[in-house]
């Protein structure tokens, strides 16, 4: 409403006045999705790389908590220094829990629901199916860190490849109005 009364006195247009509240009504929604996309992308990302620690961990002998926890501090040398440390804030989060005592899927449970992300629902959900079934969790979680690794790179892969193909329709139709401005230029 504010929008509307402001436009409409500065541009005194009633059409401009509707036309500025609807975009400043629904940027704030736009902008909310693409910074939750990038969020999402980044944390994917950087829980590739926390896959491959936990993984480490488990064949060095560590238990899943052990794992977790050093997974945390494997996590900090890496992102230390990055400016979205999603996946490290969440497993500083995991680290906390264990040492409050916090059974292990309880606190993976809590993880997948506060990221809702696909990959880590499926890591979370194969660890406890294994807890509870029995199994050789070693050789469970070597399958599905290399199945969601791939599934995260294939999906950057795509995201890249669409972002190549974005920029060069943009450079095409720049190139075709400069050719299209010269043509009619030569005419006059």
């Amino acid at each position: 409403m504010t929008i509307y009364l402001g436009s409409k006195l500065v541009f005194k247009t009633t059409w401009l006045s509707i036309i500025l509240s609807t975009a400043g009504f629904l940027y704030p929604k736009i902008h909310n999705k693409r910074l939750e996309d990038i969020r999402k992308q980044t944390m994917e990302a950087q829980f590739r790389d926390a896959l491959y620690s936990i993984i480490t961990s488990l064949k060095s002998g560590l238990s899943m908590s052990s794992a977790l926890v050093k997974c945390y501090e494997d996590l900090n040398r890496l992102h230390k220094f990055e400016k979205n440390k999603i996946i490290l804030k969440e497993f500083e989060r995991i680290k906390v829990d264990l040492e409050m005592g916090t059974a292990v899927d309880q606190t993976l449970i809590g993880f997948s629901e506060r990221t809702k992300s696909i990959e880590i629902t499926d890591f979370v959900n194969s660890i406890i199916i294994v807890r509870e079934k029995g199994g050789n969790l070693v050789e469970v979680m070597e399958n599905v860190t290399k199945m969601i690794a791939d599934r995260i790179n294939v999906k950057l892969a795509i995201k890249k490849v669409t972002a190549e193909k974005k920029q060069r329709s943009k450079i095409d139709v720049n190139t075709a109005n400069l050719d299209y401005r010269r043509i009619i230029s030569s005419f006059t």
